[in-house]
């Protein structure tokens, strides 16, 4: 498998996740309980979201990750599908778009990684 081919299967491997994941994230509202309160470690009194995905997330943080959603669905993926065909006619912009769009699917994702439940 060439370099070329296995950058395109991973770049259209991440179009597709994120699709999933973020339509997922912002279009799922189901009420799971009311904002309930619980206690942290810490003794600090933290009210949680309750709806959808972002279910066990406070109610300051889910908002934030449905908001990063819609940011992903709206100008991430089609920014990556723009970037990805311009690096593909070997664009110097277009490269370099692309690892500057990379890198916001990188930190996005990581994020959620550590901070939401």
């Amino acid at each position: 498998m060439s370099k070329s081919t296995l950058n395109n299967l991973l770049v259209l491997s991440i179009i597709v996740i994120a699709s999933i994941v973020s339509s997922y994230g912002f279009f799922s509202n189901k009420i799971v309980y009311e904002n309930k309160d619980v206690q942290t470690v810490y003794g600090e009194t933290v009210t949680l979201y309750g709806k959808g995905l972002y279910h066990n997330d406070s109610i300051t943080l889910a908002p934030q990750a449905r908001a990063q959603d819609i940011v992903t669905l709206i100008i991430g993926i089609p920014l990556l599908i723009f970037s990805w065909v311009f690096s593909n006619k070997n664009s110097l912009r277009g490269k370099l778009l692309l690892t500057g769009t990379l890198g916001y699917f990188l930190y996005t994702y990581v994020t959620y990684t550590f901070l939401t439940t």
